[in-house]
């Protein structure tokens, strides 16, 4: 990596160490009037960050513009229901900014509003410390999600949204978000069982611990039958199947994530309250669905996504001094994934340097 390429990489650590400081803010923070204006400024600063960046940072984002440059021209609603395996959600809004004789900036403008919004909704809802939970999400899919895997990014973000009517348990737009979402990617249908699950009480060590025995399964075993389901795309049977050309569950950090569950039911005591639990179980739901499908850092982050609430909740009941401490620790995570990018041997670290669209023009 170039000295250019590195200076150009602290943005990130600027945004983990900002969103600490916000986190502190955040909690001393009197008034929801200046709260929400906080939120505001900070969601639309979050939303042309991510939204204007290059055309080249992000491991999918060249594909995706070769798709708008070459491909888009031959799809006409509603006749082109489906395009090179993308979704008609995504394709219909290339195909509205080209009609309308715009750039390619305007659709990863309109993905990221999309995506940020619908979170911010869910978070102020699900959440007693927004920024808290803002940091542990970036921290783990600021460069899986958000500046590349855009289209799943919307549909997390919509299913995310549609959670908080399923704690309410209103079924009808619990599932109209959810159907709203698949649109965008076809595995949100992977999050419609949450409505049920939660009703269930996994918020134990017990199934903690049983987890790693999920790993010893695999649900691709099961591909060719769900094969003789003849109306189900291709795509969705590859998220419902996994990718049986590896093991994702081993490789991608599910022991990671099954530290973090122990912690978080180990803090049950301290946070006592009926929505963690219930979040909880969906979290642990999570682990087990990223055993039986392969690939981690898809069908499963739907449940996933829950560990930055989970975060809140222990930083919003801890004391002053843990306080800190957990948000110490969230920067640390940001930081470390960061440099983790910066020396991945399985991709180019170059693709995450952070520029703006507007570079390409000078």
């Amino acid at each position: 990596m170039t000295l250019e390429s590195r200076v150009r990489m602290t943005v990130y650590y600027v945004l983990a160490v900002g969103l600490a400081i916000l986190a502190v803010l955040e909690n001393s923070m009197e008034g929801i009037r200046y709260k929400k204006t906080l939120y505001f400024f900070f969601s639309l600063w979050l939303i042309l960050f991510i939204g204007l960046r290059a055309y080249d940072v992000g491991v999918d984002v060249p594909t995706y513009h070769q798709v708008f440059i070459e491909e888009v021209n031959k799809w006409e609603p509603p006749s082109h229901l489906l395009l090179l395996g993308m979704e008609p959600g995504y394709l219909f809004l290339n195909w509205l900014v080209k009609k309308g004789d715009f750039g390619f900036w305007l659709v990863l403008l309109v993905m990221a509003f999309l995506s940020i919004f619908f979170k911010m909704k869910a978070f102020t809802k699900l959440s007693p410390a927004l920024f808290v939970s803002f940091s542990f999400y970036l921290a783990y899919n600021l460069f899986i999600f958000e500046m590349s895997g855009i289209r799943q990014l919307v549909a997390m973000s919509i299913c995310l949204y549609a959670f908080t009517f399923a704690v309410q348990r209103r079924f009808t737009p619990f599932i109209l978000w959810v159907l709203l979402a698949m649109p965008f990617h076809y595995s949100a249908l992977i999050f419609i069982p949450a409505y049920w699950l939660i009703r269930c009480n996994l918020a134990g060590f017990f199934w903690v611990f049983i987890s790693p025995v999920f790993l010893l399964f695999n649900i691709s075993n099961f591909y060719f039958l769900l094969r003789a389901i003849p109306f189900l795309p291709d795509k969705v049977y590859y998220f419902i199947g996994g990718d049986d050309r590896s093991n994702g569950a081993w490789n991608q950090g599910i022991i990671l994530y099954i530290l973090f569950a122990l912690f978080f039911v180990a803090q049950r005591k301290k946070v006592v309250d009926k929505k963690y639990d219930i979040i909880l179980t969906i979290y642990i739901f999570g682990i087990y669905f990223s055993a039986f499908l392969s690939n981690i850092g898809r069908a499963a982050f739907y449940y996933l996504i829950f560990a930055g609430i989970l975060w809140g909740y222990v930083v919003h009941r801890s004391t002053p001094l843990m306080k800190g401490v957990y948000i110490a620790l969230l920067m640390f995570f940001f930081i470390a994934k960061i440099k983790t990018i910066q020396s991945s041997s399985w991709s180019n670290p170059d693709t995450y340097v952070y520029k703006t669209v507007f570079s390409s023009f000078f």
